[in-house]
């Protein structure tokens, strides 16, 4: 679920602009600092092209690079970490940070309550902290791929866009379709259902070929895959079957198990 974005990006060169992180390095202190520089502000507007071998400030939103699917997105002001090298080491340097006390993370009218006794590896600080620190500047996305906005006591404050999870705040969650949350499907389902941008992505921006249709997938190693395109599908169903659009839940229904006889195949 990594290896992909980072073709599309330094191959491809779609949406350099996005800092795609990986919960298990971010445990590291050098992966945090790394991922704190590269997004910082550019000093001049064409520094990030002094070095073509790496990164070494926030690259800018390249409309050419991409589609016109993802608007105009707002320039970032500053880096996406407020931690110096110490703070940093200091955390990383912890393996797990168990809670004494009740805790209450708050960010932005959202609250994520953490009981006494919950074990915090330095990834969850570390993704705490991105989010007070970033949020707001930057949109904050989860993997499909990752449980962690759940881990991170953030389950209700999410909204499903195609195969990932936006953060919002409660304002914002007032204008998307609040998923059952009493169901075995609950934690793919997010939240809320971002259900136009969702349908736009699965029906008309993702780029599938054949692939659904095949008669079986070809590499074990990565066979779960297709099943988050059947969950997104999945979920897309139960907004529409919410609205009332049995026949569009039908179809969602159906692509979703497609995707899901795939992933057996």
């Amino acid at each position: 679920d990594t290896f992909p974005l980072w073709y599309a990006q330094e191959v491809e060169g779609v949406r350099q602009d996005v800092t795609v992180i990986v919960m298990s390095y971010l445990n590291t202190d050098w992966y945090t600092r790394q991922l704190r520089d590269l997004s910082r502000p550019c000093r001049t507007p064409d520094e990030w092209k002094a070095d073509p071998t790496r990164i070494i400030c926030q690259r800018p939103f390249v409309p050419t690079a991409t589609t016109a699917f993802y608007g105009n997105p707002a320039k970032p002001r500053k880096a996406i970490l407020d931690l110096n090298d110490q703070e940093i080491l200091g955390i990383a340097s912890t393996p797990v940070m168990p809670l004494q006390q009740d805790v209450v993370f708050s960010a932005r009218g959202i609250e994520a309550h953490l009981p006494a006794g919950t074990e915090l590896l330095p990834a969850q600080i570390f993704a705490l902290n991105l989010i007070k620190s970033a949020w707001g500047d930057r949109p904050v996305y989860f993997a499909a791929t990752t449980n962690a906005h759940n881990e991170l006591g953030l389950g209700q404050n999410v909204v499903r866009q195609g195969v990932a999870y936006k953060l919002i705040t409660p304002q914002e969650a007032a204008g998307f379709t609040p998923m059952p949350q009493n169901t075995q499907y609950a934690r793919i389902y997010g939240a809320y259902m971002d259900t136009g941008r969702t349908r736009a992505l699965l029906d008309k921006t993702f780029q599938y070929h054949d692939l659904v249709h095949r008669p079986h997938w070809a590499d074990d190693a990565t066979r779960g895959i297709p099943t988050y395109y059947g969950y997104a599908y999945l979920s897309l169903a139960q907004a529409e079957a919410q609205k009332g659009d049995t026949v569009q839940a039908n179809r969602d229904y159906n692509m979703a198990e497609n995707w899901m006889k795939l992933s057996e195949r």
